[in-house]
């Protein structure tokens, strides 16, 4: 019988429910640190000082004062698969009616954690634990299903050449032909295991709504770490602030949409070739400005307006003579943090002769060309 305490509570195979700080008590296997995988083995932590330390930073003010022997325990999480080297004061001994009453007070909440429920069916039944260290939760090599799907499509194929005794030799001769149906039907048994695989992850998906996660999150527990405030009223006034994914979700729908009424009207009467509606103009300009602390900053960006708006601004008064429009768009765009400048009709002219001047004209270089070429100079 082994000295160590800890040794003796949770040798491997054993059943426990570990707590990391931040997430929910999860169910989990201890797990034998000889047949673990090399890359698992790399983490566990070198010295007990290590240990200690990576035990305390996780631990609770209670559990500082526990002067009971520790040590690093290997486990892997049920539905989860994670790997995770943890003190063992970390973990507790997961009982069948720890596990019964889980069931019972979960199946009376509005709202189930689906993966979590899975962790405790497979923690009340495990698999094999040198299977669950090779395959994870499922504990099955995934060519076992697809053996399992040729063995059942078999039977058919035998039935329909069994049929015609007396003709059999005949027959063999004439079907080989279109038996490539049959083939193509067995040629992608990956593929259909992968199918399988997608439609069980829709299902999961399925089944957690908008605020999946956050019941579990705003825990308050000091006696086992689990909170993320310092008091419970803290944590409370802050998750009372959060809005649900849906929320959120409808408000971005109703202001992207408000954003694209204005855009479509904006467009339109900046790039009028007919009279330009300069009320009309500064009205959209105005709800485009009030909006701008509630619209994401990538929905503008990104969009055909921006463009326009710049182009306006740029205009020369020459061509663009309204200087509230160009007023009320250099607002805008401070505040998207771009500063766009003026163009003068100069710049937008080509035949501008502001540039370096012709120097082949000035009579003083012309006078200098004549005196070399007479070989006066």
């Amino acid at each position: 019988m082994s000295e160590d305490p800890a040794i003796d509570a949770f040798p491997p195979t054993t059943i426990v429910l570990a707590k990391v700080k931040g997430y929910p008590a999860w169910p989990a296997m201890v797990l034998d640190e000889t047949i673990l995988p090399e890359h698992i083995l790399a983490k566990k932590p070198k010295t007990k000082s290590t240990a200690t330390a990576a035990a305390s930073a996780s631990s609770s003010p209670k559990k500082k004062t526990n002067s009971s022997p520790t040590r690093i325990l290997p486990v892997r999480f049920f539905s989860d698969d994670t790997y995770i080297w943890i003190n063992s004061h970390d973990v507790k001994l997961l009982s069948r009616e720890s596990i019964e009453e889980y069931f019972s007070s979960s199946s009376k909440k509005r709202r189930k954690d689906n993966l979590l429920e899975t962790a405790y069916q497979l923690a009340n039944d495990p698999p094999d634990m040198e299977l669950f260290i090779k395959y994870g939760s499922r504990a099955a090599p995934p060519d076992e299903e697809e053996q399992v799907e040729e063995v059942v499509e078999k039977p058919p194929r035998k039935k329909s050449s069994a049929k015609p005794k007396a003709k059999a030799a005949p027959k063999a001769k004439v079907k080989p032909g279109p038996k490539p149906k049959e083939t193509a039907k067995k040629q992608d048994p990956k593929k259909l295991a992968a199918e399988k695989k997608k439609q069980e992850e829709k299902k999961h998906m399925a089944e957690y709504d908008s605020d999946w996660g956050l019941d579990e999150l705003n825990v308050y527990d000091p006696t086992t770490g689990d909170y993320i405030f310092d008091t419970e009223e803290k944590q409370e006034s802050f998750f009372d602030q959060i809005p649900d994914a849906t929320t959120i979700q409808n408000d971005l729908n109703k202001i992207t949409n408000k954003f694209t009424k204005i855009e479509d009207k904006l467009v339109d009467l900046l790039l009028s070739e007919e009279t330009i509606k300069e009320d009309a103009i500064i009205d959209q300009l105005s709800l485009l400005e009030n909006m701008l602390k509630q619209l994401p900053k990538t929905v503008i960006t990104r969009s055909k307006l921006l463009r326009v708006l710049i182009l306006t601004k740029r205009k020369p008064e020459e061509s663009f003579n309204y200087e509230q429009i160009k007023s009320k768009i250099d607002r805008v765009l401070k505040k998207l943090e771009l500063e766009v400048r003026e163009n003068t009709e100069s710049e937008l002219n080509p035949e501008s002769k502001l540039g370096t001047p012709d120097i082949k004209d000035e009579p003083e270089v012309i006078e200098i060309k004549d005196n070399v070429a007479n070989g006066t100079v």
